[in-house]
């Protein structure tokens, strides 16, 4: 991945900006599916950790993601915070948000999901058992998502609709 990030202009280093041609998107697509299939849950969330800090998989108003997420195994994965002594976050501590992100037909079950996922995409996505206490669902998109065992408030508040428009807390 970090060849493509800085030797094939994934960054947006090259090509006036724009985060790497088609064929290297494909590439780190396949790359990132093929690495999150076979990580245990600790090691998917550092992948997470460093596609966010990287701006990697959230849509940016009117375009695609630099890596599409769509499909993608995260079975299992704690996105959530989490500090030393399950001390509170402070405002310099990177908190993982998925906002706009397309999550459609991921596996997320199982998954610890309190953060922010506002307009994300997640039709489809299989939220079997996933615990989404604290999650921010506003304006995110649950039609077809199977939310079956899945605990927290918003999983109630999403069973009732296909998009999601109250914050959580």
């Amino acid at each position: 991945m970090s060849t493509l990030l800085l030797e094939k202009g994934l960054d947006g280093a090259f090509e006036g900006g724009t985060k790497g041609n088609r064929e290297v998107r494909t590439l780190a697509r396949a790359q990132t599916l093929a690495a999150l299939e076979r990580l245990d849950p600790t090691h998917k969330r550092r992948v997470m950790q460093f596609l966010v800090e990287a701006s990697l998989v959230q849509n940016a108003p009117g375009e695609e993601p630099v890596i599409s997420l769509i499909g993608a195994d995260l079975s299992g994965v704690d996105l959530t915070y989490s500090g030393p002594g399950d001390a509170q976050p402070y405002a310099s501590v990177p908190v993982l948000d998925l906002s706009s992100a397309d999550l459609t037909y991921t596996d997320l079950s199982g998954a610890n999901l309190g953060i922010g996922l506002l307009g994300a995409r997640l039709v489809g996505a299989d939220l079997r058992g996933a615990n989404l206490s604290g999650a921010a669902l506003n304006d995110a998109n649950l039609s077809g998502a199977n939310l079956r065992d899945a605990t927290g408030r918003a999983s109630r508040l999403a069973e009732g609709r296909h998009h999601a428009r109250r914050p959580e807390v």
